[in-house]
């Protein structure tokens, strides 16, 4: 059997019977790409039965030594293809997996960069002093609605005015990661700023709430060329920023603000709390006042050399 007749069935499976999100699937879709690429470079039957454990571990040293990928990268991409043909397996496709003696890179846990608050403010003012007659305002918006709701690059360009409430000040994110809605409530100043910003144009319930100028939807890649010409416009370059950065800042600044992890997890949509816990380490002096609340502190006693001699 063709391996890419048989992913489509493992496409579709994770679709219909998983339930997996469309992003999820398209990202199962490019990794198994790159294994195809891999075999025909190699000259390799892309058959499912021709595929062998040296063969993986070929494609692991690949894309380690040759491509230069982060371990993260090739971890995600040899969990995918061991799914894939864990599927195979649990199907009668084939008697033997592969991918069952490949170990795959440890998860590499890096520290979230975030954006502090005076270069937040400062990428935020850009657009109204830099931006163009007709975006100048939409820009802005966008950059202030990220950082007031944490939301991600994606649900941010798929909020629909329908989404937003500004008489119950709340936006739904519908179809979040892992296609689940969430309710985010919003500050009244960017209620406001919302009400203008709508009374200002002819909208419906399902226009887009930042459309491009030709009014549909705007896509990933203008918004990441708007971020990046305004983090250079603000004087910013060469701090690594993304919007991506800016939910990341969300977080930390409402944990410096002694907001639960349970309800920040609520807030970025994290199905684990685990993703959520990386928070913590961004602020050590926080750390230390935890340490330092300790009530054993106040009973006055003497230092422990003091106490021993």
């Amino acid at each position: 059997m063709l391996l890419v007749d048989c992913h489509k069935k493992f496409l579709s499976y994770l679709r219909l019977e998983k339930d997996y999100s469309k992003e999820t699937v398209k990202s199962y879709r490019i990794d198994f790409n790159h294994f195809l690429k891999f075999l025909d470079k190699e000259n390799a039957e892309p058959e499912l039965e021709k595929v062998t454990t040296p063969m993986i571990r070929d494609f692991i040293t690949y894309m380690a030594h040759d491509l230069g990928f982060h371990p993260n990268t090739i971890r995600r991409r040899i969990h995918s293809l061991k799914s894939f043909f864990k599927f195979c397996m649990t199907q009668e496709y084939i008697e033997k997996n592969p991918t069952l003696a490949v170990s795959v890179p440890k998860k590499r846990q890096a520290l979230p960069i975030y954006i502090s608050q005076d270069d937040l403010m400062q990428l935020i003012q850009a657009p109204l002093e830099y931006g163009g007659q007709r975006t100048r305002i939409r820009d802005w918006l966008m950059l202030r609605t990220l950082a007031l709701t944490g939301l991600r690059r994606q649900e941010l360009l798929n909020l629909q005015w329908r989404d937003v409430c500004l008489r119950d000040s709340n936006i739904l994110v519908r179809n979040g990661k892992g296609d689940k809605d969430r309710l985010i409530p919003i500050p009244s100043a960017l209620v406001d700023d919302l009400r203008m910003y709508k009374d200002m144009r002819v909208t419906t319930d399902y226009a887009p709430v930042f459309p491009s100028v030709s009014g549909k939807r705007l896509g990933p890649r203008p918004l990441s060329s708007m971020f990046t010409k305004y983090v250079h416009l603000a004087g910013l370059d060469g701090k690594h920023y993304s919007p991506h950065k800016i939910r990341h800042s969300f977080a930390t600044f409402l944990l410096q603000k002694n907001v639960s992890l349970i309800e920040i997890q609520e807030l970025l949509g994290h199905a684990d709390i685990t993703s959520t816990r990386i928070y913590l380490h961004t602020n050590s002096n926080r750390l230390k006042d935890a340490v330092m609340s300790n009530p054993i502190l106040e009973l006055n006693m003497e230092s422990g050399f003091t106490a021993a001699f």
